[in-house]
């Protein structure tokens, strides 16, 4: 019978999202974020560049230069590499969304089913687990107790 009824929607911060799709849009949002702060810090370089070598020598035109080409292989290396982690952890925020979403659609698939059979007259039940007591019984004397026969764990109410 149902095993998920459905998950809870919102969180303590009000986002829809669970806590780990959020951290993982969270995540892909800071490498972009550093991805625009790389490209902006290598325009930046290439600017400079050009406007010192328009006022220096030719010795230190080329050395500029060099540490020009140097930063930019940098940041090339260091842009291809957030663009893999951006793809792996898309990749994973995908796998982890469509979980969600099915976990969501079984959830109301057994809110219809329920629905359904309450419509058509019939009695509903949900079987809600139960959990063991957190401070055990100070009935150590009793260990025969009747009222446990034939209870599995899960108390059932009707809707």
């Amino acid at each position: 019978m149902p095993a998920t009824l459905f998950p809870p929607l919102s969180s303590e911060d009000g986002s829809a999202l669970p806590a780990h799709l959020k951290s993982k849009f969270d995540q892909i949002k800071q490498i972009r974020d550093l991805q625009a702060k790389n490209n902006k810090d290598k325009e930046n370089a290439m600017g400079s560049t050009r406007g010192a070598n328009k006022d220096e020598t030719v010795e230190p035109e080329s050395m500029s230069s060099a540490s020009a080409a140097r930063d930019t292989s940098k940041t090339a290396i260091d842009n291809d590499m957030l663009e893999q982690q951006k793809i792996r952890l898309a990749a994973e925020t995908a796998v982890a969304v469509e979980s969600e979403i099915s976990a969501l659609a079984r959830g109301v698939a057994e809110l219809e089913e329920l629905l359904a059979r309450r419509e058509k007259g019939e009695a509903v039940t949900v079987q809600i687990p139960t959990f063991p007591s957190v401070i055990p019984d100070n009935d150590d004397d009793d260990d025969n107790d009747d009222d446990d026969e034939g209870d599995d764990g899960d108390s059932a109410m009707d809707i």
